[in-house]
């Protein structure tokens, strides 16, 4: 049995063990009750140890403490109206202001068999709606993407964030 020790940020510690499918159980219930989410795993490392930085295995992570669940979720929050504000919003606005896309009532809407390049009058209403409330968010040099790196970038981040809050990869809906 793989025993691993659990340091959490209050200094309680605990030992757990990896079943069959790869999962940290605690050897004993009544240890795991007390443990914060944001604990972090050290195996085969003695708590005596310590990050030096003159040693050869220095590594930065050493210093760094896990993000909470809240941060993470606040990052997913904020990612999630930049993208959306800059793939969805931005894009739609240019086809809109250019002609490729035009503002049509409910009847046209279902009126049109192939429903392309139109967009319902009210849910455009909505989208700038939502769109002011996140412009008055955001600064605008955190919120507008000048290129397809800088855009690419946030969907890399919002991918990573949510598969490390159990969602599959690529997951980029917005």
């Amino acid at each position: 049995m793989n025993q691993n020790k659990i340091i959490v940020s209050n200094s309680v510690e605990a030992l757990f063990y990896e079943d069959e499918n790869n999962k940290l159980l605690p050897e004993s219930s009544a240890e795991a009750d007390h443990l914060p989410i944001e604990a972090l795993v050290v195996s085969d490392r003695d708590s005596d140890d310590t990050c030096d930085e003159d040693d050869d295995d220095y590594d930065d992570a050493c210093e760094d403490k896990p993000r909470t669940l809240d941060e993470i979720y606040e990052a997913i929050k904020r990612l999630r109206k930049q993208v959306w504000y800059n793939r969805c919003y931005l894009a739609n606005r240019q086809e809109i202001e250019e002609g490729a896309v035009k503002i049509v009532s409910h009847g046209e809407w279902y009126a049109n068999p192939e429903r392309q390049n139109c967009i319902v009058d009210d849910i455009w209403a909505g989208a700038q709606k939502t769109a002011k409330e996140i412009e008055d968010e955001f600064d605008e040099d955190d919120l507008i993407v000048f290129n397809g790196y800088e855009l690419e970038m946030l969907h890399g981040k919002l991918s990573a964030l949510r598969w490390a809050v159990g969602n599959d990869w690529d997951f980029l809906d917005t």
